[in-house]
């Protein structure tokens, strides 16, 4: 493929998501930067191994110095499109994309290209009330399920269709249409989306990437309180021009069909029962599916430490009351650290007058 049609494969996409795309490249880096990158920063693109055909001879540097040469995606996607640069001024123009080193422009290209596409759900209250009556135990009813979960951005995921354009019917949709379906939460290291994004959310129970307990068994794990579920989701650091902010964590709000290889937890927490054999899960259960095609990604919620400033941000919140909740929860949080500064300093002040 020739530069110019890879410049302008990466505007299209930079300019149809920004957002989205803004979580693929952050993903990646922290990936990157983790300790465990030789088994999470999979797939790793086969143009920076040191080695061809060594799939271990991962060239982390050259991935590291090439991400440094990116620009803020808000610049790419705001620029104008090299399409519409007219042919004689062309080698005088050079926006974002046309300066990016070959090098970083093969990887960008390579990282807006995952099994998924995602998208900023705008009206999220709206949008997501198929998922509310799993959580009406903690309390909330209604449009409160932002004051519940505050995340600060949510992205819906959508399948990448192949390029024939046919969809062929899949086990989880045949399952779904004979047994149903049930939403429910998944928490995981911030490390490990990169892979799921590309690989999707496998099982990996009984081997060596296994990073929790199976109390339960061989599966993955899912839970229908939110709350649970984000006890499992580590922030990591990520790319720093992210419009998301520095330090991140995720969420997945999965859709899972109710096959034979699908388990809830009984009311009491103590054994499985099937799926296929129960009406529902009780509140607060956890979810063994040990068929990783019965699961589909349905939404990321993106949890951020320090939110940063971006001229698409407002669309994240349309809904006003959407951002005075999010604003209370955290202002919550701020006067508690507020007072336990406090106490810390007249503890240090009486110490000191004794």
């Amino acid at each position: 493929m020739e530069r110019g049609d890879i410049e302008r494969r990466v505007y299209e996409m930079c300019r149809r998501s920004p957002h989205g795309s803004y979580l693929m490249v952050t993903a990646f880096v922290q990936a990157l930067r983790s300790y465990r990158c030789s088994s999470v920063c999979t797939p790793f693109p086969t143009a920076l191994f040191h080695t061809a055909g060594d799939v271990k001879d991962k060239d982390y540097q050259a991935a590291e110095g090439a991400v440094q040469k990116f620009p803020a995606i808000d610049l790419i996607s705001s620029s104008d499109s090299p399409r519409e640069v007219d042919a004689n001024e062309i080698s005088n123009y050079f926006n974002q994309i046309q300066a990016m080193p070959l090098e970083s422009l093969n990887l960008l290209y390579w990282l807006l290209h995952p099994r998924y596409q995602l998208e900023l759900v705008q009206n999220p209250a709206e949008e997501l009330s198929v998922v509310l009556p799993l959580r009406a135990h903690n309390g909330c009813q209604g449009n409160d399920f932002h004051i519940l979960s505050s995340p600060d951005y949510i992205m819906r995921v959508q399948k990448v269709r192949p390029k024939n354009g046919e969809d062929l019917q899949t086990e989880f949709e045949t399952t779904k249409m004979s047994l149903g379906s049930i939403f429910a939460f998944h928490g995981t290291s911030a490390e490990n989306l990169h892979s799921i994004l590309r690989c999707g959310l496998l099982n990996l129970s009984n081997t060596t990437l296994q990073r929790n307990g199976a109390i339960f068994g061989e599966g993955t794990y899912f839970s229908t309180d939110i709350n649970v579920a984000l006890t499992f989701s580590k922030a990591k650091e990520g790319w720093k021009d992210s419009c998301f902010g520095k330090n991140l964590k995720y969420l997945l709000v999965c859709e899972i069909a109710k096959g034979e290889k699908v388990f809830y937890t009984d009311k009491g927490g103590q054994s499985l029962i099937k799926a296929s054999n129960s009406s529902g899960p009780a509140d607060g259960s956890y979810i063994v599916v040990q068929n990783s095609d019965l699961i589909r990604i349905r939404y990321i919620f993106v949890y951020a430490e320090t939110r940063v400033q971006y001229e698409n941000k407002v669309s994240a919140r349309t809904d006003n009351s959407d951002t005075r909740a999010c604003e209370r929860l955290l202002g919550r949080k701020d006067w508690c650290r507020i007072l336990i500064w406090l106490y810390v300093g007249l503890l240090l002040g009486v110490a000191y007058l004794k």
